[in-house]
């Protein structure tokens, strides 16, 4: 299990660029979700010193893909998604999307968003830990002792 870091640009592609920096932390751009949902990154930022992650994403409103719209989405510091437009509500260009994203980006607190982040990552992690210490103690306890191999 890989630690999480801070967001950084790894690729000019907007999509691989999004796959480096979220995939292990959410599904969301892993290459069958954006298959099966017939969406396309386009455009990806670092946000405050990269502890927030944004995208802007061109998806199919309906799923024949029959129209498309573009939207942005906000990742917090362990890839849960903070803000993003619902599929009804997505822009029809992406310069509409990107200044939508831009103004909600300057309204939201990245501080306490990513303390809030950690925090619930590290009590999942803790839990996890808890119950696995407990498979563990209990499977050890089912287990006969065996002779060392001469």
């Amino acid at each position: 299990m890989e630690p999480f870091t801070l967001y950084k640009h790894t690729s000019s592609n907007p999509t691989v660029n999004a796959q480096r920096n979220l995939m292990g932390r959410t599904h969301y751009v892993d290459p069958e979700t954006l298959r099966f949902h017939h969406a396309r990154i386009l455009d990806t930022y670092i946000v405050d010193g990269g502890c927030l992650f944004a995208l802007i994403e061109s998806y199919a409103v309906d799923y024949q893909n029959t129209e498309r719209r573009k939207r942005f989405v906000v990742f917090d510091l362990c890839g849960n998604v903070v803000e993003r437009a619902n599929l009804e509500s997505g822009w029809r260009t992406k310069g509409q999307a990107v200044e939508a994203m831009w103004a909600c980006l300057n309204s939201l607190d990245a501080r306490s968003i990513t303390a809030e982040a950690i925090e619930r990552q590290r009590n999942y992690t803790l839990d996890a830990l808890d119950r696995l210490a407990g498979d563990a103690e209990q499977a050890l306890a089912a287990t006969e002792p065996q002779e060392a191999a001469r």
